[in-house]
């Protein structure tokens, strides 16, 4: 009785007691897996290690402290041992996420090894689509750690469509490792591939180009680079560009292009201070507001100063041709046109809209004077120069010439369907000759066959015959030779009788 009340009361010490120890034990592998992280920050692997294997003395189950373990293994490309952890990991805790991701660590160091070869040869191929494809093939179950996460991030970057899906991705990796900066330099990198990029992003570019690890500051220079290379023409890039140069004096392109960008934010200076094309530039804007009247003033100031500028010039008419001055805009609309060769076909278009509306305007008073047999014929030369009807006469002559097309591509295939037919006629007339060439060849043997034992026969008769010639020959000569034979002593008879 005594031993089973001490029993009882030392399994309710131990029910009391072991909450505390779980928790002083929970927190001392805390303390070494902190203090391992530690460690592997500096690259220290060894004393990681050794603050891993004290965990697990302490917690030789602890889910953690395992998934560490097998990872330090693994990067010291200890397989077999990351192998066995992977296996304590998976009896201890089967549902936990880390055992696909280990899974497939050792995966693509082992059987699918060949299989990632080839999905990063895609990738060099610059074939971003299948490659995305193949990792997704080689990792159904997600990928085995952050770095290879990194990896297809950056793939997806080079698909058709993938910039924001691997901005989403990139930047979802850069929270998860604030301390790392290789995933922060590889989001920054990938912002500032897309214009416009953000001046904090070009601050965080500058910043990793120092990073002592070359692994950060390389992609990061290089990022920086190109981000500086295709800044826009405005007054707003100078200081980045300044600042690039000063940092890196001997890159001859940055320098080339902070030149140009220099001189062209200088010439849209004058350009601002130049009043002729301030005032060109204001009148537009009356234009684009509809103030006709300050639009017409201000253009007017501006050929002042510009006689053959044809911006200024076709603004007018357009001003003219709002104003119902229609003969005017068209000749300052032609006039445009002749001092821009280049831009010939907006001015000659505006200047056909001025005569059309013009045409309009004078049928319009032809028919008000009773004038209609002019009104009819001023609207129909109207009605020639309306965009809408040349628009309807080019559909008309598409249409046209689409049926024709069309009528053709039937022809055509009738005529291929006729080839066809013949083909296949001429091919089962081929084939019949073939069959009764065959039959004929065949025919002609077997005739062959009993000419020749025909032949044989007669010559065989022909032998038999001079033989049975022969030997009644033989025959006739024996019966001669009897007859002479009994002719002697039937003499010889007659004369004794």
């Amino acid at each position: 009785m005594k031993r089973a009340a001490a029993g009882l009361l030392l399994a309710c010490a131990c029910a009391c007691a072991a909450p505390g120890a779980w928790a002083a034990s929970d927190a001392e592998v805390a303390a070494f897996l902190e203090r391992a992280q530690f460690w592997q920050a500096r690259n220290r692997e060894d004393l990681a290690r050794d603050e891993v294997e004290k965990a697990l003395r302490v917690a030789p189950d602890n889910a953690d402290a395992l998934v560490m373990q097998a990872r330090m293994q693994l990067r010291a490309n200890r397989d077999k041992d990351a192998a066995e952890t992977l296996e304590r990991l998976r009896r201890a805790h089967p549902q936990h996420p880390t055992v696909a991701q280990l899974s497939a660590a050792l995966r693509i160091r082992g059987p699918d090894r060949e299989k990632l070869r080839q999905a990063r040869q895609l990738v060099r191929a610059g074939r971003n689509d299948e490659a995305v494809r193949a990792y997704a093939a080689i990792f159904p179950d997600g990928f085995p750690d952050d770095d290879m996460a990194l990896e297809q991030a950056q793939v997806v970057a080079g698909t058709r469509n993938g910039w924001e899906p691997a901005r989403a991705l990139l930047a979802d990796l850069a929270k998860r490792h604030p301390e790392d900066a290789r995933y922060q330099v590889a989001l920054a990198a990938h912002v500032a591939s897309r214009k416009p990029v953000p001046p904090q992003v070009i601050a965080t570019l500058r910043d990793l180009a120092k990073h002592p690890s070359s692994a950060v500051s390389r992609p990061a220079a290089e990022a920086w680079r190109r981000a500086m290379r295709s800044l826009d023409a405005v007054e707003e890039s100078l200081p980045a560009l300044r600042e690039y140069v000063a940092a890196n004096p001997d890159d001859s392109a940055v320098s080339e292009r902070l030149e140009e960008v220099a001189r062209i934010v200088e010439a849209q200076r004058r350009q601002l201070a130049d009043p002729g094309l301030r005032a060109k530039r204001e009148g537009w804007a009356a234009l684009d507001a509809n103030r006709t009247d300050e639009a017409e003033a201000r253009l007017q100031e501006a050929l002042a100063h510009y006689p053959r500028d044809p911006e200024a010039v076709g603004g007018l008419g357009l001003v003219r041709l709002r104003q119902g001055r229609h003969e005017e805009a068209r000749a300052l609309f032609d006039r445009a046109a002749a001092l821009e060769p280049k831009a010939r076909d907006k001015w000659e278009g505006l200047a056909r809209t001025s005569r059309f509306w013009g045409l309009l305007a004078q049928a319009r008073a032809a028919r008000e004077a009773e004038r209609f047999d002019a009104a009819e014929a001023l609207a129909r030369e109207a009605r020639s120069l309306d965009p809408k009807e040349e628009a309807r006469q080019k559909s008309e002559e598409r249409k046209k010439q689409l049926a024709e097309a069309r009528a053709a591509v039937q022809e055509g295939e009738r005529t291929l369907r006729d080839a066809r037919k013949a083909a296949a006629d001429a091919e089962a007339a081929l084939k019949k000759a073939a069959a009764q060439a065959k039959e004929t060849e065949r025919v002609k043997l077997d005739l062959e066959k009993k000419f020749e034992k025909v032949a044989a026969d007669a010559d065989a008769a022909r032998q038999h015959a001079r033989r049975i010639a022969s030997e009644a020959e033989e025959a006739a000569q024996a019966v001669d030779e009897a007859e002479r034979a009994l002719a002697k002593p039937q003499a010889e008879i007659d004369r004794l009788g």
